[in-house]
């Protein structure tokens, strides 16, 4: 799985979640669910962020755009991070590749 974004947008990345086991259904009662993202060098864009679930899906909001503190991203490589928790396991799911291309 990966995601190509254009420089300058917000954007909604789904990752959809598979339990390997077939013992979980569903992550709505998940907690401390969230997102980080890092540039390919380690910069961090996004640590902590808030993400939203929907059944086996986990989204988190990502924005190219100059309105981040880091301004409009650079084209190139970075790398999504899904976490949560669920019953008594802390998941850490990545990396997840995302490529900015162009402007819009």
């Amino acid at each position: 799985m990966s995601f190509v974004l254009t420089r300058g947008t917000k954007e909604l990345l789904p990752v959809d979640v598979d339990d390997a086991t077939d013992q979980v259904t569903t992550l709505i009662g998940a907690t401390n669910v969230k997102f980080d993202v890092k540039k390919e060098d380690g910069t961090v864009m996004y640590s902590n962020q808030a993400a939203s679930v929907t059944d086996m899906r986990i989204s988190g909001l990502v924005a190219t755009s100059a309105a981040h503190p880091s301004g409009l991203w650079a084209e190139g490589h970075y790398e999504l991070y899904i976490e949560f928790t669920v019953v008594t396991e802390d998941v850490r799911i990545g990396p997840i590749d995302i490529y900015v291309i162009g402007q819009s």
